[in-house]
């Protein structure tokens, strides 16, 4: 493993993968007006070639597959239809080659919950029916029943845990796996780059879990003697997980640990197999309860324990929102290329989306932003990539005068002495 990532602290900022010399660039700051290269300050950026010669290809979206959880009835199935319906029109539509599982809870039955195949075209699925081979969605789209109970709180966790199995079992060649809520939106070609960015800040076979950790409660992740963390449930469950995984335990992590913001987050496919091991997500519920009975446990918490047991950092980036930067019926308040803001030069996706009119309005503001950000960002990557063929060069020419030095100096000694041939 890389040296940097030796010791890797519980939350890493997506910012300071830039010191781990990158193939491709990204940025989480603000669109305050500030140019790039000032922005990040100065970085030493590897050639786009370092990642190729491993041999590996570009990403693409094939390479990546997205899991969202859909409810039974009532008013929330109403909007997530019609939620889904926009996304067909909007991010969908970037995205052809996606493959995409959707978990519907079918029946409100007792049980641990799984994954079911398909029921037939009645009651609330119907919908799904029309709406997968509607023009405009990806033609890898599928779903699934969901049987078990699904509250927010107490047992959504299980109907996350069986979402990560099938996905892996649906999809299991994919890179990256990426749950997000239906009522959130993804900007596709920014996130793309942002995923080849930690892609190329990380070794092969380093598990990798992203997203933002902005609104995350630490009550369950702080370190102090009352906490989770240092009680014998979970101490328990940590040697436990050490003893299965033998010689292979990698160093403990630095620092307060946290989770990403449950509208929407990711997984490289190391991590997501991490994820399915020993049914981590039970253990740690379990490990929950026992420290403090009756507590409320969510699904973005019980995800972030879970890497936390692995040993997995989470890598932060703001511009995974999980409400909009600003309101949307007043655009100005987002104070857009100043010290003030709050946007993104790149958001990559905006959760809580609780009404139509906010999609809407969030998807025209911001991916009218988009092209300019992303011209910067291609500018800025090139101008590193420049910069860094320059200074090879140099080092190359350096080199080669130096050799040309200590040759004609062995020439003048071994001459002065008789022993060069004239």
């Amino acid at each position: 493993m890389a040296a940097a990532l030796q010791h890797p602290s519980a939350v890493i900022p997506a910012a300071e993968l830039l010191a781990r010399r990158p193939a491709r660039l990204f940025s989480c700051g603000p669109a305050d007006g500030t140019r790039l290269p000032r922005l990040a300050g100065p970085t030493h950026v590897a050639s786009a070639s370092a990642y190729s010669e491993r041999g590996v290809p570009p990403l693409a979206w094939s390479h990546i597959a997205v899991g969202m959880m859909l409810v039974r009835g009532g008013r929330r199935a109403t909007l997530e239809a019609r939620l889904l319906e926009r996304a067909r029109t909007t991010w969908m539509a970037q995205v052809p080659q996606l493959e995409m599982l959707l978990l519907v809870s079918c029946v409100n039955a007792k049980g641990e919950g799984a994954a079911r195949g398909p029921k037939p075209a009645a009651g609330p699925t119907e919908w799904l029916h029309t709406f997968i081979s509607s023009p405009g969605v990806p033609s890898q789209v599928r779903w699934r029943c969901y049987l078990g109970i699904d509250r927010l709180g107490r047992s959504l966790w299980r109907k996350t845990a069986a979402l990560f199995q099938q996905l892996l079992q649906e999809f299991p060649g994919k890179e990256f796996y990426l749950k997000m809520d239906s009522d959130a939106m993804m900007f596709p070609r920014p996130l793309i780059r942002f995923l080849e960015y930690i892609r190329t800040s990380t070794p092969p076979g380093f598990p990798l879990y992203f997203g933002n950790n902005r609104i995350a409660d630490r009550s369950k992740f702080c370190l102090f003697k009352s906490c989770l963390l240092r009680s014998e449930p979970w101490l328990a469950l940590a040697r436990n997980q050490t003893s299965l995984a033998g010689d292979a335990v990698p160093q403990r992590l630095r620092g307060e640990a946290s989770y990403a913001q449950g509208g929407f987050y990711g997984l490289n496919r190391v991590a997501l197999e991490l994820m399915n091991q020993g049914a981590c997500m039970d253990s740690v519920a379990t490990a929950v309860d026992r420290h403090r009975k009756g507590v409320q446990l969510f699904e973005d918490e019980t995800v972030g324990l879970c890497m936390y047991l692995h040993n997995v950092p989470l890598v932060t980036c703001s511009c995974f929102y999980d409400w909009g930067p600003c309101d949307i019926g007043n655009t100005s308040s987002c104070r857009a290329d100043t010290s003030e803001t709050k946007l993104c030069r790149l958001p990559l996706s905006v959760h809580k989306l609780k009404e139509l009119s906010w999609y809407d309005g969030w998807w025209r503001f911001l991916s009218e932003r988009e092209g300019e950000g992303l011209r910067e960002l291609n500018e800025w990557e090139s101008s590193q990539r420049q910069h860094a063929t320059q200074k090879k060069a140099v080092r190359l020419a350096r080199s080669h005068h130096g050799l040309h030095e200590h040759s004609y100096a062995n020439i003048r000694h071994y001459s002065s002495r008789g022993m060069v041939k004239q």
